[in-house]
């Protein structure tokens, strides 16, 4: 069932007991209800556990370009949702005698190790690559990530990642579940809840949040066992769940 980003607000107003019930909030409420809504969604996109759901994102590896930007402004090289985090890379090397494809696992590093890391690369293509999450590029309204790989290949390689989306910025009447599973939505409204009782300076008392605690335990729980995809490409789009026995990643599809 759809949930459209202001009732979600509504009900957690209705929760910290800030608004009554039978009555809709009025605009200051609904404002800052907003405003706390995305901001709690920001600090989800900070923690990789909070955001559960993995996208696929696929590049080619040119040999004469081994810089490439991420994110959503028209200026990077690769036009996406801006990334929290790249958890795998792979570049596909060859195809194998039975019609396979062959993908190497690339190293990713965080370009502050840079100094203190060899620099890798093996048959003509890289086996590392080096990812700063930068800010925002003065003109553009989003942050960006940069992928710097040591060195180019000698021909051109398809690259595949795997990366959790930073959540985006709602309206009142957008529809939150394409990004809120059903099972995270209770926590978010208790979380929110919570932030909004913080605001207007209600108390909720100790029952509620124990049972904050209670949903925040076992959100974390799930999404660390039951990690799902959430991919557009036919590589993974016959596959429910991600991990070691799902997909080509691990399948040499």
């Amino acid at each position: 069932m759809a949930i459209i980003a202001g009732e979600l607000v509504r009900q957690s107003l209705i929760m910290a007991q800030i608004v009554d019930p039978e009555e809709s909030p009025n605009a200051t409420y609904l404002s800052q209800g907003m405003l706390a809504l995305n901001n709690m969604l920001q600090d989800f996109s900070e923690h990789q556990d909070m955001t559960p759901y993995l996208s696929e994102l696929s590049f080619t590896l040119t040999p004469t370009k081994r810089i490439y930007t991420v994110g959503p402004d028209s200026s990077n090289d690769i036009i996406t949702p801006e990334v929290a985090d790249f958890t795998e890379i792979r570049i596909r090397i060859d195809t194998n005698t039975d019609g396979t494809e062959a993908w190497q696992p690339v190293t990713i590093i965080d370009a502050f190790e840079f100094n203190n890391r060899s620099i890798t690369y093996s048959g003509g293509y890289p086996t590392s690559v080096y990812i700063l999450k930068q800010g925002r590029r003065e003109g553009d309204e989003n942050g960006y990530s940069k992928l710097d790989f040591p060195t180019s290949p000698s021909t051109p390689r398809e690259v595949r990642c795997l990366v959790k989306e930073k959540y985006p910025v709602y309206t009142e009447f957008e529809d939150i579940t394409g990004r809120l599973p059903t099972f995270m939505m209770k926590y978010a409204r208790y979380q929110l809840s919570s932030d909004l009782a913080d605001i207007f300076g209600t108390e909720l008392g100790l029952k509620f949040h124990a049972e904050l605690n209670r949903l925040r335990s076992e959100f974390l729980v799930r999404t660390i066992k039951d990690n799902r995809s959430k991919t557009n490409g036919a590589a993974f789009g016959s596959y429910a769940t991600y991990g070691p026995k799902y997909g080509w990643w691990y399948s040499g599809r």
